[in-house]
């Protein structure tokens, strides 16, 4: 039998999607008839097809990854009221003791929450149809870069696929992380206690294991999903760098950044490492290590040491280091234009 919980979710989002859905009904129903009338409706119907296929996965996907993180957050502690004395009355010396239970709260805007992001994460994903036509649909170009050495057809239906994916990832993670503190805070599992004196906050910091363990498990998929955002997207767009007087990598792309983003690859994966071995030991100090070894390599790496080699290296002598790079740009340029013959 249905709860009324459960009525009142399912009323909702019907609403929510008739709301959605009846303003875009007209316009595709146009579309249709205007791709009817010229002879592509398998184009219309691909599109379609599409959209509805990627809008539905990434909603469900999403749905199910939040509220899987909700549930657990539920179930991993056992809930502890918030207790609030009040006074009973002007002058009295006694307290009135009553109990909050914010839990219940949380555990009734769980589902609504998780459908309501899976539904707009989905009408974002359905909006990279042509990203995912674009990479099932892949045609090398035989001709590689000169620099990484990838078919140029990596840079047009690959690289735009891998970022769409990964930055789905980011979002999932970093809102179940979300909504996993804010649900054991509420809970009473996460608690702030007052500092003793020379103590750090960490050291405050007040977390149940399976709160320790969930919330770190989280924080380490960030790291490894940073590591392959390294890998697969960071390094890539180097070639489309714009910080020098072309479009393209320059010198200190090519001597700088790429070492440096190679050697964050294995950083971001070591502080994945550290934050997993944090949930075995007391305190949280792995996970303050983790976080700030990776900001430090970032800022020193990253920003530090390209630009002193750009000052003190490059722009000294800078025609003569840029040459070949320009020489990249210029044949590129005329191989695009087809005028390189």
């Amino acid at each position: 039998m249905l709860t009324k919980n459960l009525i009142s979710t399912i009323i909702y989002s019907v609403v929510l999607l008739s709301l959605f859905i009846a303003p875009n009904f007209l316009g595709l129903l146009t579309d249709w008839y205007w791709f009817q009338e010229i002879g592509f409706t398998t184009i219309f119907t691909t599109i379609l097809i599409t959209k509805i296929f990627l809008g539905l996965a990434v909603g469900i996907l999403s749905v199910a990854i939040i509220y899987l993180n909700l549930w657990l957050a539920k179930r991993l502690v056992v809930s502890r009221p918030l207790i609030v004395r009040l006074r009973e009355g002007v002058g009295a010396e006694t307290d009135m003791v009553r109990k909050l239970d914010l839990a219940r709260y949380m555990n009734r805007f769980a589902l609504p929450v998780s459908l309501i992001l899976g539904f707009f994460t989905g009408l974002a994903g359905a909006g990279s149809w042509e990203t995912a036509l674009k990479y099932f649909n892949a045609t090398p170009f035989g001709v590689q870069d000169p620099i990484l050495g990838r078919d140029i057809a990596f840079y047009f239906f690959d690289l735009p696929f891998v970022q769409s994916w990964v930055g789905l990832g980011f979002w999932l993670i970093i809102a179940s992380l979300i909504g996993a503190v804010a649900s054991y805070a509420l809970r009473g599992a996460i608690a702030v206690n007052y500092p003793a004196p020379g103590a750090g906050i960490m050291k405050s910091l007040f977390m149940d294991k399976p709160v320790k363990m969930h919330l770190s498990i989280l924080i380490a998929l960030l790291f490894v999903l940073t590591s392959f955002k390294i890998y697969a997207i960071r390094i890539p767009y180097l070639l489309y760098s714009s910080a020098g007087p072309f479009t393209g990598a320059r010198f200190t792309d090519i001597h700088a950044m790429l070492p440096f983003l190679k050697i964050l690859i294995f950083v971001a994966a070591a502080a994945a490492i550290l934050v997993i071995i944090n949930i075995f030991k007391s305190g949280n100090h792995l996970i303050i290590l983790a976080v700030g070894f990776y900001t430090l390599v970032s800022v020193l790496g990253g920003w530090a040491y390209p630009a002193i080699l750009q000052k003190f290296v490059v722009a000294p002598n800078e025609l003569i280091m840029e040459t070949p790079y320009i020489k990249y740009n210029i044949k590129a340029t005329q191989k695009a234009f087809a005028l390189d013959a």
